[in-house]
């Protein structure tokens, strides 16, 4: 996932879906730095439920 996708994960999710792209790697500097862990359990609660829908 790059910075554009970032900006709405779960559009990126279907943006990416739609290309057929099958995994997506987040990168960790995503992440870093205080609160990194809550805003991945954040972006997980979105994504995952995303992900599940793109890909049927």
């Amino acid at each position: 996932m790059f910075g554009a996708q970032m900006a709405d994960p779960v559009a990126g999710v279907e943006q990416l879906a739609k290309l057929g792209v099958r995994r997506i790697m987040i990168p960790a500097f995503f992440f870093a730095g205080p609160g990194g862990l809550d805003r991945l359990s954040e972006l997980g609660s979105k994504i995952i439920p995303a992900a599940k829908q793109a890909s049927r």
